[in-house]
């Protein structure tokens, strides 16, 4: 073995390619466990292991590049992880990259680009008839390339994040109705018949398959108010709740989940430095066990769309309701101890009679 970087490529099968506001989102497989390349190698489940660990301390993601150009680096691979099938990546390149806005984006949407490939060192191997079997690699890079070595491997999904989350923000209060603001937001955008290119800015997610259906839309976060789009908080505080399971929870992939959750976790500083009130904390990036005081209580029930006077007032409530459980408890205990001596006092009494009955029968 020595420190060479070797080079793997797999095909990948273009999708969709939607509009975006800041990124460019691919999710595939990098590479694929089990079967001999045309370089007559076979990458084992668990070669990655240790550079999946890398990439995920302190976000020092692999880079993705161009056709393996060290000095054309394109984005970053965001998410990696390891499933029977093989590398699975979630890739994030950025609209504001020339390169990435006039060439790639084009070149995959024509079909040019259908590959991506590997850049590695070799860590751990051994050869059997001929087939050097791979158990161990130092990810190096990932690159977007035109010929595949391993044809297995494929994209699933190439998409944008849509949503425009730089909109203005509505009043903290203002009651959400989102019926009303999806009629709203159809009419703002034109989408009488079917939805139009612009409708999908005010969803944080829409199926890219079944575009052109209204039902492919969910989690609203916008609505018009005098002729403008606005963020509305409390529809925020709702798709946080949707992403902890409330009202059934949220039914979308688990990469692009993850994705709206980043997403709002920004909506909800954005919300705290809006509204001067660093209570405004994301609910999920705080977890429960982690609660110290009811200040924090208050403050996670504040996430979720309450009021500061709702949040206080619940507070109180469970105070109160605390206040009682404890009357009820020293009750309780005072009634357990009234017994105890009761039953001592009792035991006393037997005592003392048995030991009459010995000094009447003994004749003392």
């Amino acid at each position: 073995m020595n420190n060479q970087i070797e080079y793997k490529t797999f095909t990948f099968e273009y999708k969709d390619d939607n509009s975006n506001e800041e990124y460019f989102y691919f999710t595939g497989y990098a590479s694929v466990f089990g079967n001999v390349d045309y370089g007559d190698d076979v990458i084992e489940r668990g070669a990655f292991k240790d550079s999946i660990a890398k990439n995920q301390a302190d976000k020092k993601y692999a880079p993705i590049l161009w056709q393996h150009e060290m000095e054309e680096p394109i984005g970053v691979a965001e998410e990696l992880a390891e499933d029977t099938k093989g590398l699975k990546v979630m890739a994030k390149l950025p609209l504001e990259d020339e390169q990435v806005k006039g060439k790639v984006k084009p070149q995959v949407k024509i079909g040019s680009v259908r590959e991506m490939s590997i850049g590695f060192i070799v860590k751990d191997f051994y050869i059997k008839e001929g087939i050097r079997y791979i158990k161990k690699v130092d990810l190096i890079e990932i690159s977007l390339v035109t010929k595949a070595m391993n044809k297995l491997a494929q994209i699933e999904s190439f998409k944008s994040f849509s949503a425009n989350t730089n909109l203005p923000f509505a009043p903290r209060d203002l009651q959400w109705d989102g019926n009303k603001a999806e009629q709203n937001i159809r009419e703002y955008t034109g989408s009488t018949d079917k939805p139009s290119a612009d409708y999908k800015k005010y969803f944080m997610y829409f199926d890219s398959e079944n575009q052109e259906q209204f039902g492919a839309y969910k989690l609203l976060f916008a609505d018009i108010i005098d002729g403008k789009p606005y963020i509305v908080p409390r529809a925020v505080f709702a798709i946080a709740g949707a992403l902890q399971g409330a009202r059934g929870g949220l039914d979308v992939p688990e990469q692009d989940r993850m994705r709206i959750q980043r997403e709002v976790i920004k909506l909800y500083k954005k919300m705290a430095t809006e509204f001067n009130d660093t209570s405004l904390v994301a609910p999920f990036t705080k977890s429960f066990d982690s609660l110290e005081s009811l200040s924090d209580i208050e403050s996670v029930l504040k996430s979720y769309g309450l009021s500061n006077n709702e949040a206080k007032t619940l507070i109180s409530k469970v105070k109160e309701f605390s206040k009682q459980r404890d009357v009820a408890e020293d009750i309780k205990q005072r009634d357990v101890v009234m017994a105890t001596k009761k039953i001592n006092e009792l035991a006393l009494i037997q005592q003392i009679n048995n030991l009459s009955q010995k000094i009447l029968n003994n004749k003392f």
